[in-house]
């Protein structure tokens, strides 16, 4: 693997090192983490690597260039199964596991029974879960009889955000690994070394920010979220908020998107932006940076900046309902993320939002 799969994961990379050379690799693993952290890029990579015709999979080295390097970079590898959340459900459906009972296939094909077929060329069959938080109880009851009797050289890797997210019964069957947010200086670094990265130097602004991933760092240094956050900004740090506005501002930007998934994406970078911005009012509230407003020891970008700035001309430094309104709001905001996360209903989502950080800012001012 090259540095840009193994930056900041050494210690998800040693375990697999270890387990490797020791022989007991286990056959269910739940990859947990941030979206966007990698975990998927990473469960790839050690498919790769384990179906490798060439190097030693304790190595974590695998060619590139062998027939099965090349099948998995291209995607086509016959013994590698990928389900994920289709973009217009809400939830993994059931016949992508165990196949469409509709057409009498129940049992007869889906990821379940692929898994379960003698590998094709890799000597093993590797099967990923993306989106494993979408799977309900019926689905993830499904998972049960391969993962209490796994096949035969097969490997089951789950891709989720929270573990909490998946049955007890799920998560007492796999070995969970846990992908941390990347430090500032390892998402400098990848940036760096990422493709095709429309901005790099608003990436590179942007991952001071709290808990952002890679990912998110990349989508906003995108003109089309670059400007929707400069509008979201100027709405957030206007005092008292305009509701209107706001739900205007972040409904319009929603409704680009096209399909559900695309939209719940950007909804979750809305109020993922939102928090960190309520969080730096509340550092400012307890006087935690005095010099905030105009970047400090916090590294914001001009707009931030601004957008504090004027939110703090009309708030109050030290003041209990301050400090607790604010904390509040980005309560507030992470609780909408979640229940974006759950697939509750957007308009209803964004308008009960903004209404609550109304009622909070109405508190201070």
């Amino acid at each position: 693997m090259s540095l840009p799969e193994l930056l900041g994961h050494e210690p998800v990379v040693d375990g697999f090192r270890r387990a490797l050379a020791r022989g007991r690799l286990a056959s269910s693993y739940l990859f947990v983490g941030p979206e966007g952290v990698g975990k998927r890029t990473f469960a790839l990579k050690l498919a790769r690597n384990l179906l490798c015709e060439r190097s030693n999979p304790a190595d974590l080295a695998p060619c590139g260039e062998c027939p099965s390097c090349q099948q998995v970079i291209a995607g086509t590898h016959p013994d590698i199964e990928i389900i994920s959340l289709p973009e217009d459900k809400r939830e993994i459906p059931v016949r992508l596991l165990i196949g469409d009972a509709a057409r009498g296939r129940r049992n007869k094909e889906g990821f379940c029974f692929n898994l379960s077929r003698k590998p094709s060329r890799g000597g093993r069959k590797i099967g990923i879960i993306d989106d494993a938080d979408r799977l309900n109880e019926e689905g993830a009851n499904c998972l049960l009889k391969t993962l209490e009797e796994p096949p035969p050289r097969s490997l089951l890797i789950l891709l989720s955000n929270n573990a909490s997210s998946q049955l007890p019964t799920i998560r007492s069957r796999c070995q969970c690994m846990r992908f941390q947010s990347l430090p500032e200086t390892h998402l400098r670094e990848l940036i760096a070394l990422t493709a095709e990265v429309e901005n790099p130097e608003r990436a590179e602004m942007l991952v001071g920010m709290e808990g952002v991933t890679l990912a998110e760092s990349l989508l906003w240094a995108e003109d089309a979220f670059w400007n929707f956050r400069s509008e979201l900004l100027d709405v957030l740090g206007r005092v008292p908020l305009p509701i209107d506005a706001l739900t205007q501002v972040v409904q319009t930007f929603i409704d680009q998107e096209k399909t559900p998934i695309d939209r719940r994406k950007r909804m979750v970078l809305t109020f993922h932006l939102a928090a960190y911005f309520y969080r730096l009012l509340l550092r400012w509230s307890v006087g935690s940076d005095a010099h905030i407003q105009g970047g400090g020891s916090i590294n914001i970008d001009k707009t931030l900046a601004r957008a504090v700035s004027t939110a703090t001309h009309s708030l109050s430094r030290g003041d209990g309902n301050t400090i607790d309104s604010l904390t509040r709001m980005v309560d507030r905001s992470l609780a909408a993320g979640q229940q974006t996360s759950q697939n509750a209903n957007a308009s209803t989502v964004i308008g009960c939002w903004a209404n609550d950080l109304s009622i909070c800012f109405s508190l201070m001012v």
